[in-house]
């Protein structure tokens, strides 16, 4: 069966630590710098009290005008640092996991599995990069503060349950459509498939499969994505249509109907299209430079 790489990768187990390391760390840089601007877009949309009143009628760009016009070009990579570390930590833990896991087990069954125990670690960082994105002017310590008077060292893991909604079921899709793609579909697409440069079997045709399911793994899981951000931005309060504060339900089926008595169901759509704008190239520049790497060390 011809594949795009016929060979299998290595695993940290396999004594490739150093390499996944470096793997890690070349795509959390590159996906901090590219990608960082369209989550605090997200984050805004989706938490911020400036756009609590009307989050369903507001658009990208007005979202776009009113950072840049508060806060300046540089918000846009506001929590830059805490997203390094959780792409990168991210990364390292999941495709270490997933290649040993893979070996014996079907390939979405093995990414639910790394996905689980990589969002379990880096939920403190994630959690800080959310509410640092959301709150433009609120320092890191006074977020971290906050949460430990309001909920102690749990608080760390606030929102972990919708975000484990939205990335299992997220890597489920996501794997399931890309290695059908890469095993059944490829191989039909171009005939020549092995005769091809190794930038194109290794880089280019990985990114490729990797957008087109990431863009579906995204649209399918951002309903979550919304619940999980109203939780984290606000903490404990969050405010009602008309713009007063009140006590926010931690509990994930209650913010979810919440997102949809003050939104309808459009409320589930907030934040899309910057949202699938990020994930979308994160998981093709994360697969290609992968990919990428496997061929290198195997080569």
């Amino acid at each position: 069966m011809s594949t795009v790489n016929s060979k299998r990768p290595p695993s940290a187990a396999s004594g490739h630590f150093t390499h996944l390391v470096y793997c890690s760390v070349v795509s959390g840089a590159a996906l901090t710098l590219i990608c960082t601007p369209l989550d605090v877009i997200k984050n805004q949309w989706q938490g911020s009290t400036r756009f609590a009143k009307d989050r369903t009628k507001v658009t990208t760009q007005f979202v776009i005008r009113s950072i840049y016009k508060a806060s300046g070009p540089l918000a846009f990579w506001r929590g830059a640092l805490p997203a390094f570390f959780v792409l990168s930590a991210s990364n390292f833990i999941f495709f270490s996991l997933f290649e040993i896991w893979r070996e014996k087990n079907w390939p979405a069954y093995a990414a639910c599995k790394a996905r689980l125990f990589a969002v379990l670690t880096v939920a403190p960082m994630e959690y800080m990069r959310t509410r640092l994105q959301a709150s433009m002017g609120t320092s890191a310590r006074h977020i971290l503060v906050t949460a430990f008077e309001e909920e102690g060292l749990g608080s760390m893991w606030r929102g972990i349950v919708p975000t484990l909604l939205r990335d299992i079921p997220f890597s489920a899709v996501y794997w399931t459509a890309y290695e059908k793609s890469k095993t059944d579909l490829l191989p039909q697409l171009d005939s020549r498939l092995e005769e091809r440069h190794p930038f194109v079997r290794n880089f280019a045709y990985p990114f490729v499969l990797g957008l087109a399911a990431g863009t579906a793994g995204t649209v399918l899981s951002h309903p979550f994505d919304v619940v999980k951000t109203t939780i984290q931005a606000t903490g404990k309060m969050s405010y009602s249509p008309d713009g007063h504060k009140e006590r926010l339900s931690q509990n994930s089926l209650m913010v979810l109907r919440g997102v949809i008595a003050r939104g309808g169901w459009r409320g589930l759509t907030v934040g899309l299209l910057p949202r699938v704008a990020k994930v979308a190239p994160t998981c093709a520049i994360s697969l290609g430079i992968y990919e990428s790497f496997k061929w290198f060390l195997v080569e």
